[in-house]
């Protein structure tokens, strides 16, 4: 019996950070992919960034989010997550107030 192929899973990361210093605007971003059943690509931790996308089924924005205080500060991080999701096309687009904000709505999948 020959084993039938998992649909594909194939995604690409970004997040920005856009912070402020005095009437200075300073942006960086950085890049990643990620790849699902097997877990892999560029990612630091795909195990984990794959599990919390099972556990949804690629739709990130109905993850409940974590538990914990953030800071109240403001220094914006915009993540971007674009790609095939088990054979589906799926974007996720979102801008928090700071990096605790961000982390904790999407645990480790933009954790780079």
């Amino acid at each position: 019996m020959t084993a039938v192929p998992s649909p594909e899973t194939s995604l690409e990361l970004s997040v920005t950070n856009t912070s402020f210093s005095g009437t200075t605007i300073i942006s960086s971003a950085v890049r990643t992919n990620l790849t699902c059943d097997p877990d892999g690509g560029a990612h630091p931790d795909p195990e984990a960034a794959c599990d919390l996308l099972r556990e949804v089924d690629g739709d990130l924005a109905s993850h409940p989010g974590g538990k914990g205080p953030c800071t109240k500060e403001y220094n914006p991080y915009a993540v971007r997550l674009v790609g095939t999701w088990e054979g589906r096309e799926i974007t996720y687009l979102h801008t928090f107030a700071n990096r605790c904000e961000m982390l904790r709505q999407t645990g480790s999948v933009f954790s780079f």
